[in-house]
């Protein structure tokens, strides 16, 4: 996985809770103890635009929207962005054990429409 696409999620869904981090190998590859994303090697100029802080190099990308809701605005119709986006992110979190499951969404709204 490149850092990039971390970055997209992050942006999107938010930072990975550290219990997470903490069970899965190699986390430390690309995040740091506290839990923060750390890039130790520069990423692609064309992709980021990067910030010194503290001597680690942080990283904001400027080529992604930055919510869910602007990635949706940009490819449907205005009226089913937010029935869209509310559907969709209950099924688009980070830690398994805080997604729907099929049984919980099956009845929601988004199916109706």
């Amino acid at each position: 996985m490149e850092e990039s696409h971390l970055i997209q999620i992050i942006e999107i869904f938010g930072e990975f809770p550290r219990q997470l981090l903490a069970a899965v190998d190699h986390s430390s590859r690309w995040f740091t103890e506290s839990g923060t994303l750390g890039l130790w090697n520069a990423p692609r100029a064309s992709l980021h635009s990067n910030i010194r802080t503290a001597g680690r190099l942080k990283t904001q990308t400027d080529s992604y929207p930055k919510t869910l809701e602007a990635l949706l605005r940009s490819r449907l119709d205005d009226r089913d962005v937010v029935p869209t986006t509310t559907f969709l992110a209950t099924l688009l979190q980070i830690c398994p054990q805080d997604r729907s499951r099929a049984t919980d969404v099956i009845n929601h709204p988004w199916f109706a429409a």
